[in-house]
Formats: C-alpha cells, sequence, structure tokens
C-alpha cells in the first residue's frame, strides 16, 4: 500500500481517537456519575461487577480525569490539524498536504486561504498531478514584469509550478533539479547555493562574509546542541562542510567530504 495512503489512514484513526476521547472527557468531567454508571455497564457485558468504595471519592477522580483526557484530546486534535504530527517541512516552505480531501475541497473561482484562487489551471494541475507536497510561504516578486507570483512543489514528480497571485494563471512550469530534490528532502550536496542550503538546513545563525579559509568567501554557521555545522561558500556554491565539536579541546572537529550523500 501507498505510505502516503498509510499515513492518511493512520492519521484519521488519531482523529477518531482523540475525538472520541473528548467526548469522554467531557461526559466524565460534567456528568462523572453517568460516566460511572455507563463503566458499570460495559463491565457487566464481560461479567464483571464494579462498584466504588466511596462513591464521593469516585466522583471527584472521574471528573479529574475527565478534565485530564480532555487536555489531551485537544492536544492530539490540535497537533493533527496544525500539521504537528506531518514531516518536517524545508526552510521556507509548509506542507500542502494538511488534509486528506483537501483536492475535494477546492472550487472553481474560490480563494483558499492555503492555495489561493483557485483557477481552471489549478484544477488541472491537481487533476493530473495531486495535491502539492509543498507552498512556498512567501510570495514571489517578479520585477521586470511587476507580477507578484506563488510556488507549488511537487516532490516525486520534479515539478515547480509558479502562479500569479491574483489571477491563478500559470506563470512558469519547471523540473526540479538533482540539487533542488535533495535540499527539499534535507540533504547536503557539493555545489548547492546559498538558497538550496537553506531549504535543507534553515536560515544560519550567522553569516561571514569575509575571506575564509579553503578559498572561500563566505561562512554560514549553525549552531546546535553538540556541535557547529559551518558551511564554506565561494563563487559556485557550496565549497565544504565542517563539523566543529562543543566538547572537542582542541576545536578542530570533524570535516566530512561531501563527494557523497549525507543526511543530518
Amino acid at each position: 500500500m501507498d505510505f502516503d495512503i498509510l499515513m492518511k489512514i493512520a492519521k484519521w484513526l488519531v482523529m477518531v481517537i482523540g475525538l472520541s476521547g473528548l467526548g469522554v472527557g467531557m461526559l466524565s468531567f460534567f456528568k462523572p456519575e453517568k460516566s460511572i454508571r455507563f463503566y458499570q455497564i460495559l463491565m457487566q457485558q464481560i461479567n464483571w461487577r464494579v462498584e466504588p468504595i466511596h462513591w464521593e471519592r469516585e466522583l471527584r477522580n472521574t471528573k479529574r480525569l475527565g478534565g485530564f483526557t480532555v487536555f489531551l484530546s485537544f492536544a492530539i486534535i490540535w497537533a493533527l490539524l496544525m500539521g504537528c504530527a506531518s514531516v518536517d517541512e524545508p526552510w521556507g516552505y509548509r506542507s500542502a498536504k494538511v488534509s486528506g480531501v483537501a483536492d475535494k475541497l477546492l472550487r472553481r473561482g474560490s480563494r483558499d486561504p492555503l492555495f489561493g484562487f483557485i483557477s481552471d489551471e489549478k484544477l488541472n494541475v491537481v487533476k493530473q498531478y495531486g495535491i502539492p507536497d509543498f507552498l512556498a510561504k512567501n510570495t514571489l516578486l517578479d520585477t521586470s514584469r511587476g507580477i507578484v507570483l506563488e510556488e507549488w512543489i511537487y516532490i516525486q514528480k520534479r515539478k515547480r509550478f509558479l502562479w500569479t497571485v491574483k489571477e491563478g494563471q500559470l506563470n512558469g512550469e519547471e523540473n526540479l533539479s538533482a540539487l533542488d530534490l535533495a535540499a527539499f528532502e534535507g540533504y547536503v550536496q557539493p555545489q548547492m547555493n546559498r538558497e538550496q542550503i537553506k531549504i535543507a538546513k534553515g536560515k544560519p545563525d550567522s553569516i561571514q562574509y569575509h575571506a575564509q579559509e579553503y578559498g572561500a568567501s563566505e561562512k554560514w554557521i549553525y549552531r546546535r546542541y553538540s556541535s557547529d555545522d559551518v558551511y564554506y561558500f565561494d563563487q559556485n556554491g557550496l565549497l565544504m562542510m565542517q563539523r566543529s565539536e562543543k566538547n572537542d579541546a582542541a576545536g578542530d572537529g570533524l570535516s566530512r567530504d561531501l563527494g557523497s550523500v549525507f543526511r543530518e
């Protein structure tokens, strides 16, 4: 079975669990006596009789447990709706597959908060390729023509679509390069440009623009918990990457050969 389908099924199951927990929690919090009676009826079906030792204490405990269940269920539902349970998003982009039925909710001529103005051309692309994997968080300005564009990314199809914001007209269709795909999947490769490194690793914590070691003209530093990841650029793009372990007394750290793909 397709991995995306399995993920959708899993998310729906978790959503059902969250909604069920919310209902049970609210019943236990607002009507603890009915919740206890309901539990007793369920236990009778498997030939057990359940009776509290102290009714007043049991009512208090049921009410507290109901409040905790409501809180936990809200957290599960919020995480799913906000996309917290999805895969990591590349820097500057957001996941478009926040709903398994998003393609059924798009209406011709409407303005969707996530997908913008829904034109016939957009619907044709969705029909052919499905919902895009990622949408650019910020619009792009084409200064030569004075138009504002929005970007759709399809990883599996290796496609990038550019749309005019107001009319939703197709302004450009490009094939993603191998370096683009690596960046969107969180990998770093030699000769990546600065934007591709940002997509893969996020925005650097600091940048040094003066002349650097190894013939580099620019140095990006990513501060992590146990190490500092440093990227050196020349005029052609990424030159090399160096990791400096924070607990390394010598301070030299570990230099990685970028001849092969690696992922953090």
